[in-house]
């Protein structure tokens, strides 16, 4: 097992958090680029997407108001929102964010900043793995500027999201979806 990310971050400074009643972090990535910068105001409620990002809140000693986990992100942003009515929302994103959130949240209710950049990183893999776990469509961009799929290898996506960025760039190979996109999903998706 090679356990290899083929992204890295780049961090952009936070000095404050901007005035709403909610903040909804959207990945592991997102918490870590705003709680090692600055701290939240006990005042202002905490919304999460999946356990993942939940679990890196923890880190930080804080715990998740709203908490969505279901692997279609068009649905926990309609959940959040028939959640918190006309309340205001701080949204830190990262710069290739797929506007899921902001599609759904009025622009008069969202406060969004990008707190981080992706960028590709080049790894190099002893041998061809046969099974390849993407977490994110920017891992399967950055796996495929340096590698190609081969017909052999069995692969699984975390989340829809990520499942329709591989199907779309027409590579001819199936995705298995990760049912749960935590570790315990996917540890059942690839022990089968």
């Amino acid at each position: 097992m090679i356990g290899e990310s083929f992204i890295q971050f780049e961090v952009y400074p936070v000095t404050e958090i901007p005035d709403a009643n909610w903040v909804f972090f959207t990945s592991p990535q997102s918490v870590r680029s705003v709680c090692e910068q600055v701290e939240l105001s006990k005042n202002i409620q905490i919304a999460v997407l999946g356990k993942g990002t939940a679990k890196a809140l923890a880190e930080f000693g804080l715990k998740a108001d709203f908490t969505g986990v279901d692997s279609d992100t068009h649905q926990v942003a309609q959940d959040f929102l028939s959640h918190i009515g006309n309340q205001t929302v701080y949204l830190p994103v990262g710069k290739q964010t797929l506007g899921v959130l902001e599609a759904v949240i009025p622009a008069d209710q969202l406060i969004k900043q990008t707190v981080y950049d992706t960028l590709s990183k080049s790894v190099k893999l002893e041998g061809e793995p046969d099974v390849l776990v993407f977490t994110s469509p920017s891992n399967v961009a950055s796996y495929l500027q340096q590698f190609q799929l081969k017909s052999y290898q069995r692969i699984i996506a975390i989340g829809n999201t990520t499942a329709d960025f591989i199907l779309s760039e027409s590579l001819g190979v199936e995705v298995d979806i990760s049912d749960y996109p935590n570790e315990a999903g996917l540890a059942e998706q690839v022990l089968g």
